[in-house]
């Protein structure tokens, strides 16, 4: 989607986010909202956060809280926008963080341009590797993530969350032996603790990624050990 166009449907989206609490509730001003909405300017920005931050302080009104974080989030996407119009000139650790923060706020697509332009320099930079296989797996081309994940693995196998999306990769594929293969290597790895310090998978994702391989390939004594140990973690 052409970013202009996102923009906008993500400008409608917020408007509309917006005054629906201002209808539930009347007593909450949005006028200085409204001023930031309609001229976004660094100086409405501020006295947008200023006022709803200060009347959030006081009264820990909700509403005014919604005002406050919209804002930021509307500030937020225009200063990524002013970043990804300039991106040729950024540093190679200031383009890897704009691509990281873009894959966190689900702009996947933009994330992995990011992440090939860097690729082009160093091939074999695991941590660019690792984040656009994730990409990949957020928009479900699992066939591109495998490739990408196993060349960060290759480069680094140290991290342990590349182990537990490509597991994924695998199983979305119906790859069931060969996720049933990494995630020994993935447990090998981290011992009693499987949790991800990465973040990238809960306890509980981890936990019924692994039963689901484990029903695929019907290991009938695996899952009777793996549901009672799902129960006392």
């Amino acid at each position: 989607m052409p970013l202009f166009l996102m923009e906008l449907i993500l400008k409608y989206i917020i408007l509309i986010v917006i005054l629906l609490p201002t209808v539930l509730f009347a007593h909450t001003d949005n006028k200085v909202f409204l001023e930031y909405y309609h001229e976004q300017s660094l100086n409405n920005f501020l006295k947008a956060v200023t006022f709803y931050g200060t009347q959030s302080e006081i009264s820990n009104d909700a509403t005014s809280q919604a005002y406050y974080l919209n804002t930021v989030y509307i500030e937020m996407q225009n200063s990524l926008n002013r970043v990804l119009e300039h991106i040729d000139s950024l540093s190679v650790i200031d383009k890897f963080q704009t691509a990281n923060i873009l894959l966190d706020l689900g702009h996947f697509e933009h994330a992995i341009t990011i992440y090939d332009m860097l690729l082009e320099i160093m091939p074999g930079w695991t941590c660019a590797l690792r984040h656009k296989g994730e990409a990949y797996l957020k928009i479900k081309d699992y066939e591109n993530a495998e490739k990408l994940i196993i060349k960060a693995i290759a480069s680094d196998p140290d991290h342990y969350d590349a182990y537990l999306m490509l597991a994924d990769a695998y199983l979305q594929q119906r790859k069931y032996q060969l996720a049933y293969d990494i995630m020994q290597d993935a447990f090998k790895m981290k011992g009693e603790d499987i949790s991800d310090s990465e973040a990238i998978y809960s306890l509980e994702e981890i936990q019924t990624m692994y039963l689901d391989i484990l029903k695929a390939l019907n290991k009938k004594k695996e899952i009777i050990q793996w549901e009672k140990r799902m129960k006392t973690e």
